[in-house]
């Protein structure tokens, strides 16, 4: 029988005498003397009568209460008596009832996660009792702005009673949000409680990044670039001072590299952020010490932000302009050939220059003096002295002045005067002097000097002007070869210094690892210290899921910037003694939510409808906190008396994870200068050598006990309870040290795998270059270039031409021994000299290798690392060394 609801079916009762016979029909006036009794039965709402054959009936029998299950109801006659056991199940659905919620207080979710319980509910009858009515059309709908997913679809109620939506995923923005659950019940709707839904946002979920960064400063080539800082910003607008040092990176790009972007191109540098200084905020990370690049013009430049557990952020992107450096130099934008001219009436054979266009450059070959509009004077003049006769320019003068605009100067049909004067087949200087400003340049420009051939007989100029064709390709051939060959050289350098600094920094690594105990063997190779590491992950997983003391109070709102949380979950606890009774002594705050400021805290008070307590840190009187490293009583009063019980301060035990300094302020305030001793024996000397000095504050035990500052203890007020009948209102115990040890040299032996490695690779790629370095084809190349500069010597005897001077190129095997025995330094580097380090490394040359433009001074000229590895190197293997090396 269902409770509330009468017995289907009727009780007949018949009356026998002792043996059993019927005794036939009992008069009607016996009725009343029928007493029909069972718990939570409605008594009142039985009814009695005959049956046509003379029994006795009873209808109407239902319960308005009482627990489910066979009941015993009596049927009492005078003396006579028997029994009827129903069995009582529950009544028609009334009620629809969620399990396992808890309707005190909002149910607070991060946007974008999943409920932290199933979506479960249960049709009970009036008393709450579950119904088992099974195929009841169960709906769930929800506010606006909330959204689940997969989307609730309609339920039927199950053979107990239930229908379950799962636990969708919740996504809204921050607010308080309702979810309602009803059951259609023929044309009846039973509605559920309202599921109250606080959405916070996430402070462990990054969603921007906020770059600062000086764009008004002034960035030239070869000078540091202004800081950039950047920080992680949360859902809850907050700096996210989790976020690791390691998933953040600076992206910066030449603008013909990318268009401006918060992607950056492939081509575009990565950075990776300075050390920490004792200075920096916390969760603020510096690009600090960042050189401008060597190449004028336009960057951009991006932050971004990834690891496993967030996707890629990207900041705005950010823009400057590097501007080119000082000139120091004066350079034409094409090397021209060396001129041959002679004193005869035709124009060709007198021209000295066509078109040559002149440019000032600062070191690191920008094009720079965009501000100066001056002039250069071009003279003519001898390589030696003692030589009389100067061939004259057009106009029969020496010398004259070409403008010079914006760092460029064009020099057009410069020729020599018809008839003029000069020594057949002697060699002479065309020199192009700037005349600046001196404050323009850190140190005189020097002359960029053009030689050229005078002859009287037009025949043999010509024949001298081939000859000089010649030796102008020779020239450039054998500045190519050297280009080469000092980029192998750099680069064998270079590589030398990687291996030196990788084995610094493995032997450093290995040192510190030797002084925490860990075996030579397991450091023997990378295998073996990735052993040494699963092992040791191990270990801390096992330690970080071994349960221990947890703080089960519910942790309140959170998310918000304003919020430092719940008392109960500032602090940890390592003894298991002090955590209780410190614990039961802060009952009363263990739930109070404190908050940074008193406008927040009202806020939590309205949400809570006044039910939440609440602690704002602008209304702390901060004059009357006690100074958090105060000498104990007894050391003020007496410094002689050596107390017995280990006293300490009570704040001394705690432990705090995060907000170090407004956790002091709290405690502080709400535990002020209590002690804690072992025993209550000890508690009571100590206190009676305190007062005979001064003020004895609240002293704890470990043992449970409390004296108050008055005196007072004993008694169950004075008596912590046992941990468990504390229902989780305790102060958590912090993860071992042992844990955090772990942590620590898992690290630092990933970091000692890394060093091994990148040594290694190191060294083969150095082993690698020096077997290149005596191939027969390098040999071939060098003996290439000692018959180039050989004739280049003859024809410049020839010529007449003052010789070129530069040393022959050493051998193959000279120069790698040289190399080797020379200790590893680092070298200079400028992106412009780079590019053609590469150009020439490319060119593979030959007596028939195209010219390449340039400064006569081949070896001055230096390249970066990876270029020079492209210099000595095939492609694919310059490939494989760019990917092994970042």
């Amino acid at each position: 029988m269902r409770l509330g609801e009468p017995l289907a079916s009727d009780i007949i009762l018949s009356a026998t005498d002792k043996h059993g016979n019927k005794t036939g029909k009992l008069p009607n006036h016996v009725l009343p003397e029928f007493h029909v009794s069972s718990d939570g039965m409605k008594e009142r709402e039985v009814q009695l009568g005959f049956t046509a054959d003379g029994n006795i009936v009873i209808k109407n029998i239902q319960f308005e209460e009482g627990p489910l299950g066979h009941r015993e109801v009596s049927i009492k006659w005078k003396d006579l008596i028997c029994y009827q056991r129903p069995e009582v199940i529950a009544g028609p659905p009334a009620k629809l009832k969620i399990l396992k919620f808890d309707h005190s207080e909002p149910l607070s979710v991060f946007n974008d996660t999943q409920m932290p319980f199933p979506l479960t509910v249960q049709l009970c009858d009036k008393l709450e009792n579950p119904s088992d009515e099974p195929n009841v059309k169960v709906v769930l709908n929800t506010d606006r702005g909330i959204k689940l997913t997969p989307a609730p679809a309609q339920q039927k109620t199950d053979s107990k009673g239930q229908a379950t939506f799962g636990q969708p995923t919740v996504s809204a923005t921050k607010g308080m949000y309702g979810i309602r659950i009803k059951a259609l019940l023929e044309r009846t709707a039973l509605d559920a409680p309202t599921i109250s839904v606080r959405v916070e946002p996430d402070p462990s979920k990054a969603v921007n990044l906020n770059v600062t960064f000086d764009s008004n400063a002034p960035c030239v080539v070869g000078e540091l670039l202004p800081t950039v800082s950047a920080h992680v910003v949360g859902e809850d607008e907050a700096v996210m001072k989790a976020a690791s040092a390691k998933d953040i990176v600076l992206k910066i790009w030449h603008s013909k590299d990318g268009p401006i972007s918060d992607k950056p191109p492939a081509r575009a540098t990565t950075l990776c952020p300075s050390k920490r200084k004792l200075t920096d905020k916390e969760g603020e990370f510096y690009f600090r010490d960042l050189k401008v690049p060597d190449m004028s013009g336009g960057y951009c430049m991006v932050v971004q932000f990834g690891s496993a557990a967030a996707a890629t952020l990207s900041s705005k992107p950010i823009t400057f302009t590097a501007k080119a450096g000082l000139p120091v130099k004066f350079e034409p934008e094409t090397m021209p050939a060396t001129p041959t001219v002679s004193n005869t009436q035709r124009t060709n054979s007198r021209t000295l220059v066509k078109t040559l266009k002149l440019q000032l450059k600062d070191k690191f070959d920008n094009l720079t003096g965009e501000n100066l509009k001056e002039k250069v004077v071009v003279k003519v003049t001898t390589p030696s002295e003692g030589i009389d006769e100067i061939p004259a320019l057009t106009g029969n003068v020496y010398s004259l002045e070409v403008p010079l605009v914006k760092g460029v100067a064009t020099v057009q049909n410069l020729l020599i005067q018809e008839n003029t004067a000069g020594k057949d087949g002697q060699e002479y200087l065309l020199n192009f002097h700037t005349q600046i400003p001196p404050n323009s340049s850190p140190h005189p420009i020097p002359v960029f000097t053009l030689a050229f051939l005078f002859y009287n007989d037009v025949r043999k100029q010509q024949q001298m002007a081939q000859l000089t064709k010649e030796r102008d390709h020779l020239f450039e051939t054998i500045r190519t070869y050297r280009l080469l060959f000092e980029t192998t050289r750099q680069l064998i350098n270079e590589m030398q210094v990687s291996v030196h600094e990788a084995s610094l920094q493995e032997q450093k690594l290995r040192g510190e690892l030797r002084k925490q105990n860990i075996p030579a063997s397991s450091l023997a190779s990378p295998s073996a210290v990735t052993t040494l590491i699963d092992e040791m992950s191990k270990k801390r997983d096992q330690i970080a899921i071994t349960p221990r003391r947890q703080c089960l109070l519910h942790p309140g709102p959170r998310g918000d910037s304003g919020i430092l949380g719940k008392v109960a979950h500032l602090a940890q606890v390592v003894d298991d003694d002090v955590a209780r009774v410190l614990s039961w002594h802060m009952a009363s705050d263990m739930d109070c939510v404190v908050t940074l400021t008193t406008e927040k805290a009202k806020q939590v008070y309205r949400d809570s409808n006044g039910q939440q307590q609440v602690l704002p840190l602008d209304s702390i009187f901060r004059r009357s906190l006690p100074e958090w490293n105060r000498a104990l009583p007894h050391i003020r009063g007496q410094g002689s008396y050596n107390p017995s019980g280990n006293p300490v301060y009570a704040r001394d035990m705690l432990m705090f994870p995060t907000e170090a300094e407004n956790c002091k302020l709290v405690f502080g305030m709400l535990l002020g200068d209590t002690l804690i001793l072992d025993d209550l024996d000890c508690a009571n000397k100590y206190r009676q050598q305190v007062v005979k000095h001064t003020h004895c504050p609240t002293i704890l035990t470990r043992g449970g006990d409390r004296i108050r500052s008055n005196g007072k203890f004993g008694g169950l007020q004075n008596k912590a309870p046992p941990l468990e009948r504390m229902r989780g209102a305790v102060f958590a115990a912090p993860l071992p040290l042992t844990f955090h040890s772990l942590t620590t040299q898992i690290e630092q032996l990933q970091a000692f795998k890394q060093a091994v490695i990148k040594h290694t690779q190191a060294k083969e790629e150095l082993s690698l270059q020096l077997q290149h370095g005596q191939t027969q084809e390098m040999k071939i190349k060098h003996r290439e270039c000692r018959e180039a500069e050989t004739q280049l010597r003859m024809i410049e005897e020839r010529l007449g031409m003052t010789p070129t001077q530069y040393n022959m190129p050493p051998s193959p095997a000279t120069m790698l021994l040289t190399e080797i025995n020379t200790p590893p330094t680092r070298t200079a580097t400028s992106r412009r000299s780079s590019a053609r380090a590469a150009a020439a490394a490319t060119a593979s040359p030959t007596l028939s290798t195209p010219v390449v433009n340039g400064s006569s001074n081949a070896s001055g000229n230096t390249t970066s690392p990876r270029t020079r590895r492209g210099a000595a190197i095939s492609p694919e293997e310059v490939r494989t060394s760019k990917r092994t090396r970042r």
